[in-house]
């Protein structure tokens, strides 16, 4: 396991993702914050730095429809 307290702490975990096509995030806490910002910054990662190009994700449409301004 890997602390995180911020988001050069994700480090560990691209690193695992330089030979994968596709990354499946799963979460138990169904809609805290601390999910939201984790998943924000990793998914931020991924594009930026591992050249991904297509984030779905499962979620209610007004929040969906608020958040994606964000991204």
């Amino acid at each position: 396991m890997h602390s995180l307290t911020s988001s050069g702490d994700l480090g560990p975990l691209l690193q695992d993702m330089d030979d994968r096509s596709i990354v499946m995030l799963g979460e138990a806490s169904h809609g805290t914050h601390d999910y939201y910002t984790w998943r924000a910054a990793y998914s931020k990662k991924l594009i930026q730095e591992k050249g991904f190009q297509f984030i779905a994700v499962e979620g209610d449409w007004p929040d969906w429809l608020f958040d994606k301004t964000a991204m």
